[in-house]
């Protein structure tokens, strides 16, 4: 991926810092069902549905604006759906883990963040996809 452009690096960032900003704000806001309530009770299905709406609409922007992005604006807002999926099992897989290892946060480093690896969890789950899309979009091309 780094390859074919590093901006395509701070694309997928944007999008899944959107999702997750997305997701924050619409749950905070709309509040309903649980996404997952014994792995992670703060999250709702409102957040999920905000976060990937918010990215629906980082993407294209980023795209336009980003240079050697491959990816058409309507192809980026599609690609953001299962990156955004991804990224909120990334991010549940975590949760998993620590709820598992009755762990709070996974570090100090960022008090109220629940650790270093809360900011990577759905970044380092949806990279591989992100990945694997561009790849097959600039080989088949």
């Amino acid at each position: 991926m780094h390859a074919i452009s590093p901006w395509l690096v701070i694309h997928l960032i944007l999008i899944v810092a959107a999702a997750d900003i997305g997701a924050f704000f619409a749950g905070h806001r709309f509040g309903g069902p649980r996404l997952a309530p014994v792995i992670s009770p703060g999250k709702t299905w409102s957040g999920a549905i905000g976060g990937l709406v918010v990215a629906m609409l980082v993407a294209p922007a980023a795209s336009l604006v980003l240079p050697g992005i491959p990816l058409t604006p309507l192809f980026a807002s599609l690609v953001a759906v299962p990156v955004v999926a991804y990224s909120i099992c990334g991010d549940l897989l975590i949760s998993l883990f620590k709820r598992h290892r009755g762990l709070k946060d996974t570090s100090t480093l960022l008090p109220g963040h629940g650790g270093m690896l809360d900011r990577v969890d759905g970044l380092s789950a949806a990279a591989p996809l992100f990945a694997l899309i561009v790849w097959s979009v600039v080989v088949g091309a």
